[in-house]
């Protein structure tokens, strides 16, 4: 019983800690976006 309580605590600390990741990525992802997005909008201005 013990072991099985602990299994799925487990299974579910994985699955916080993926998720996280994937929070992370997507945020660190979108940063990136922002950060480069109007240099390059505004570059693609300019050769239009």
């Amino acid at each position: 019983m013990g072991k099985a309580k602990k299994l799925r605590s487990d299974n579910r600390q994985e699955e916080l800690i993926t998720s996280l990741i994937g929070l992370t990525a997507i945020f660190v992802a979108t940063a990136i976006w922002w950060s480069v997005a109007p240099q390059w909008l505004t570059s693609s201005w300019q050769t239009f």
